[in-house]
C-alpha cells in the first residue's frame, strides 16, 4: 500500500510548492516521523527566520522591494522569494527524490 505525501508550502511563497510522492512504502515508522518532523520544524523555523528578517528590513526602508502578484493587494518581496527558494532547495537536499 503506497500512502500520498503532499508537502505544501504557506502563504509567504509567491509560488505554491505542492507535491503528491507516492512510492513511499507505508506506514512509515516511528523514527521515519520523528525524522520528518524534526525536518519540517527546523525548516518552519528558518523560515520564520528569513520572514522576521524580510519584515525588519521593509519597515526600515519603508516600502523595500516589493512586486505585483495576482492583483493589487497581494503583494510579494524579495524576502517570499527568499522564503520560497530556502524551501525548495531544504527539501531537495534532505528528500532529493522529491520532485518539486
Amino acid at each position: 500500500m503506497m500512502v500520498p505525501v503532499v508537502l505544501v508550502c504557506g502563504t509567504y511563497c509567491s509560488t505554491t510548492i505542492a507535491h503528491t510522492y507516492t512510492s513511499m512504502p507505508s506506514p512509515l515508522s516511528p523514527a521515519e516521523l520523528q525524522e520528518i518532523l524534526r525536518f519540517t520544524t527546523d525548516l518552519a523555523r528558518k523560515a520564520g527566520a528569513l520572514i522576521l528578517e524580510g519584515s525588519y528590513a521593509i519597515q526600515r526602508s519603508g516600502a523595500g522591494s516589493v512586486g505585483e502578484k495576482k492583483n493589487a493587494v497581494d503583494l510579494v518581496t524579495e524576502y517570499d522569494v527568499k522564503v520560497e527558494d530556502l524551501v525548495r532547495s531544504e527539501i531537495a537536499r534532505a528528500y532529493p527524490y522529491f520532485q518539486l
